[in-house]
């Protein structure tokens, strides 16, 4: 009896194991997914902790070379999560982009404030920055790094060259918010523009509230910013006056934050150099058919002058960009 059994459990599991071993269960089809899942052919996607320490970025890229009679410096940084050939690439266009900028730059502004009976308040500015087209520029690179990100962030030493350019760039910028100190409505637009010789560059930021879009056009490919929460440090402890020497972007990436801080300090120096302001109290007439008294206070500047950055710092979780100009 003790034989059968033995017989009978030995038979039990021969059968068992083959059931394992047929594709009737579906053991194929769960090695079929396991390696479609997992294979090296396919394209992966970044996953980012929120833990993640901040990216340490480099001196240099705080404290550039300063610029002389013959050279100045510029810096251009890729969009995250591409690969580095085109990130070095893009990088260098970006850099070449500014430098057009810095070697001479038209600005263009206007800004409205106004402020009604019914205390609601309206923020409008609309600034166009452009190159003067004209002399070309020649750029070596100095320094290079690449983030965690796969950021290409590279440092160009520019001079004047012989050829010319026939091409420029443009940053159009718009910025408006609407509302009561308790809720404001705010719209932010962003457009680089650089028809370059080799390559067409299209940057375009967009932001209405909490909701923003990205459109990055490169090598006439779109390249989408994929979702992560990318911080920066500049390697040093925070002083004791400052809230953080950290810098965030959720979900943006730093070449956004550069060119923010970057149009931000043309928008001022601009105004440092030539503004003129009005102030305009005027009747306007609102949706309802009523009438309400609002006074305007309106700055505008039209201007021409060359820069160079002296400086980049991390303060309060915000990127500030040092300019030096000249007229």
């Amino acid at each position: 009896m003790k034989i059968i059994s033995f017989v009978i459990f030995c038979f039990s599991v021969q059968l068992a194991y083959s059931q394992l071993q047929s594709p009737s269960i579906g053991t194929s089809s769960i090695e079929d997914i396991f390696n479609k899942e997992f294979s090296k052919n396919q394209e992966r996607k970044p996953i980012m902790s929120l833990i993640t320490p901040p990216v340490v970025l480099p001196e240099w890229f705080f404290n550039p070379p300063q610029a002389d009679q013959e050279n100045f410096y510029a810096i251009g940084i890729s969009d995250p999560w591409i690969d580095i050939e085109r990130g070095n690439k893009q990088a260098k266009c970006r850099a070449f982009c500014l430098a057009g900028f810095m070697n001479k730059v038209s600005a263009k502004g206007l800004t409205d404030n106004y402020t009604g009976s019914d205390q609601i308040y309206k923020f409008e500015q609309i600034c166009n920055f452009k190159t003067h087209p004209g002399v070309a520029l020649e750029g070596v690179p100095v320094d290079s790094f690449v983030t965690k990100y796969m950021e290409s962030i590279y440092l160009y030493r520019f001079t004047v060259g012989n050829g010319l350019n026939e091409k420029g760039s443009s940053i159009e910028y718009y910025k408006t918010a609407i509302g009561k100190n308790d809720r404001m409505s705010k719209l932010e637009k962003i457009e680089l523009y650089e028809p370059a010789n080799e390559t067409k560059m299209l940057y375009s930021y967009l932001v209405k509230d909490n909701d923003f879009e990205i459109l990055s056009i490169f090598d006439s490919d779109t390249i989408k910013i994929e979702p992560t929460i990318y911080q920066y440090n500049n390697g040093n402890a925070p002083k004791e006056d400052e809230e953080s020497s950290e810098f965030s972007l959720f979900r943006k990436g730093l070449w956004l934050g550069y060119l923010q801080a970057f149009i931000e300090n043309l928008d001022i120096a601009a105004i440092d150099i030539e503004s003129r302001q009005k102030s305009v109290s005027d009747i306007y007439q609102n949706t309802d058919q009523t009438k309400s008294l609002k006074q305007l206070n309106r700055g505008v500047y039209n201007t021409s002058f060359t820069f160079y950055i002296s400086s980049i710092e991390l303060i309060n979780k915000e990127m500030v960009i040092h300019f030096k100009t000249n007229k």
